[in-house]
């Protein structure tokens, strides 16, 4: 005769080995659960870390980027225009050389774009807005110091009407911290980077200083 207990400690042990194995991988699930939400949460600390840098050496690209003293060197691989003398190469060379500028500071600008995508996807869509004020005042010296460029030749012969003006004077304030410090309706560049500063620390000061703590 079979022993009658045999069949119940079997089933015994084959629950105790479910229950086992639940508990094992209900464990290993919050383990997994916590090293994901941690490594986010890393990831999220060094992007703020990052874009945070990026924000305040945005002050220094664009101090050197509109200032106001012009260099030969930096407006020596400027084409040769016919007939132009040497005084009016070097007023010329004063737009040229803000591009050039531009150009020199590609690193940083190129910093800029590839780390934006990242601080969308962990942060969310909207800190895109954010970036869009440096990319405009960026765009926004490039073309103001492309046209004072292009156009330098005729604006001997440009009629000088009030809106040629105000033109030429926005053209001038935003390539030049020097124009720009008596701008009737203040500085352009300066409110977009103020706008680019004051966004990242509102978004990422409070992420590096509670990471910091912990």
């Amino acid at each position: 005769m079979s022993d009658p207990w045999s069949f119940g400690w079997t089933q015994l042990l084959t629950i105790a080995g479910l229950l086992l194995t639940g508990t094992v991988s209900a464990f290993g699930l919050r383990t997994f659960g916590k090293w994901r939400r941690e490594t986010i949460e890393g990831r999220r600390i060094e992007a703020a870390v990052d874009a945070l840098a990026l924000a305040y050496q945005a002050k220094w690209v664009f101090e050197n980027i509109r200032a106001p003293i012009t260099y030969e060197y930096e407006y020596e691989k400027m084409p040769e225009r016919a007939g132009e003398d040497e005084n009016s190469r070097s007023a010329r060379g004063r737009y040229f050389a803000v591009l050039e500028r531009v150009q020199r500071n590609s690193d940083f600008f190129k910093a800029v774009w590839n780390i934006q995508p990242r601080m969308m996807a962990l942060f969310g869509t909207d800190t895109e807005s954010i970036f869009l004020e440096l990319h405009k005042a960026r765009r926004q010296i490039e073309v103001s110091a492309g046209l004072l460029y292009q156009h330098f030749v005729s604006e001997r012969g440009l009629t000088l009407t009030d809106d040629n003006r105000k033109l030429k004077r926005e053209q001038l304030e935003d390539i030049d911290w020097a124009e720009a410090s008596g701008a009737i309706g203040g500085d352009r560049i300066k409110a977009k980077l103020s706008a680019f500063v004051t966004g990242m620390e509102k978004l990422c000061r409070p992420i590096v200083e509670r990471g910091y703590r912990a």
